[in-house]
């Protein structure tokens, strides 16, 4: 059996492999902000955007981590109440950095949320794409231009259709 804190560290170490392509989907004078989906998540987003300052410290907004408190008003959607930080988005490209995406119900809310903040546009990394549900109709409803996934799950087959995901 596979604890949480194994599966935590896992996320975080398959997050690296994630760096360049996004780095690569920047243009040359764009900066990124990092967004967590939750505040659960606010310690992945920030070893994400410490691996990002690595190898480009110039490119990321590094003083604050923009994240939401949202609510579930049913199991395949979520609203966010207030984006935390916000300010971090303005004028930069916002990276949301999640390690499930399943019916992308949080993912488009907090993608809204950011553009509503400012953000020039949004991008995101899921390290596990279970990819049920309305994700494929929320994921091109949704102001999110690319979603790097993983393969550490099957992936499913509509995903091949749909311009938005890169594996």
């Amino acid at each position: 059996a596979v604890d949480h804190f194994e599966i935590q560290r896992n996320t975080l170490r398959v997050l690296r492999v994630f760096v360049r392509p996004v780095l690569a989907a920047l243009g040359a004078r764009e900066t990124m902000a990092v967004i967590s989906p939750d505040l659960g998540g606010v310690s992945r987003a920030l070893g994400f955007a410490k691996r990002v300052a690595v190898h480009a410290p110039k490119r990321i907004y590094f003083d604050e981590i923009a994240f939401v408190w949202k609510d579930r008003p049913s199991s395949q959607s979520a609203r966010v109440k207030k984006m935390f930080s916000a300010q971090a988005v303005r004028g930069r490209t916002g990276i949301i950095i999640d390690d499930v995406l399943d019916t992308v119900g949080t993912a488009r809310a907090v993608a809204e949320a950011a553009k509503a903040a400012g953000a020039k546009r949004i991008l995101m990394v899921a390290v596990h794409p279970v990819l049920s549900g309305k994700a494929f109709e929320n994921l091109m409803a949704a102001p999110i231009d690319v979603v790097f996934v993983s393969d550490s799950i099957p992936i499913p087959p509509q995903a091949r259709w749909c311009t938005k995901i890169k594996v």
